[in-house]
């Protein structure tokens, strides 16, 4: 999924200047973030072991 976002952003943000830059960035990583920590509790997927 990462790689598509990044082919996604370069396209977006070709033209633009800094602040819209990272205005974008924010826009599409917050929310795959917040989801990926919903997806994270809910299923169970990862276990971390101590020591």
């Amino acid at each position: 999924m990462y790689p598509t976002f990044t082919v996604f952003y370069n396209q977006m943000t070709a033209k633009d200047k800094p602040f819209a830059i990272f205005y974008k960035l924010l826009s599409l990583i917050i929310p795959l973030f917040l989801i990926e920590c919903w997806a994270e509790k809910k299923t169970g997927l990862t276990r971390w072991k101590k020591g």
